[in-house]
């Protein structure tokens, strides 16, 4: 997978809080066809992984900076 962008991420949090978060967001879902809403549904769950993929990344991103700046700057005890 392609890296993640920080817009990207954004994108389905405004859609998460639209959908989930305010009442015409969850009307107008409760209105679609059952077909729509499963494809919906399969569309959230993509949108949730590239969430947590993106918060392992730069989790992972921070680690390893933490370890170069301990090894360049070691504390002395």
């Amino acid at each position: 997978m392609s890296e993640i962008k920080t817009s990207e991420v954004l994108e389905v949090l405004d859609k998460i809080q639209f959908f989930s978060g305010q009442r015409a967001g969850r009307e107008l879902w409760a209105d679609k066809p059952t077909e729509v809403q499963n494809e919906d549904l399969e569309s959230f769950n993509r949108d949730i992984e590239k969430v947590r993929k993106y918060i392992e990344s730069t989790r992972n991103a921070m680690e390893r900076i933490v370890e170069i700046l301990e090894e360049e700057m070691p504390i002395s005890g």
